[in-house]
């Protein structure tokens, strides 16, 4: 599927202002497993942290299932 690049903006937008939605265990951690890559979040690309919060929200889900 080729999207937009307007699309490919909205849709990366929203993925990181959910982060604000999450709970303080959550970012807490994620912040951690930022820091393990030895950059700053004003250092890592759009696709690090995008990556980082993928990976992170499938192992919670593998954990606690997905509540969708």
């Amino acid at each position: 599927m080729n999207t937009s690049p307007q699309d490919q903006l909205i849709s990366i937008s929203q993925k990181i202002g959910s982060i604000a939605e999450k709970n303080n265990h959550y970012t807490e951690v994620l912040a951690k497993r930022i820091s393990r890559t030895g950059k700053t979040v004003q250092n890592l690309t759009i696709a690090e942290l995008i990556e980082i919060d993928t990976t992170y929200t499938q192992y919670i889900n593998g954990l606690y299932g997905d509540e969708k």
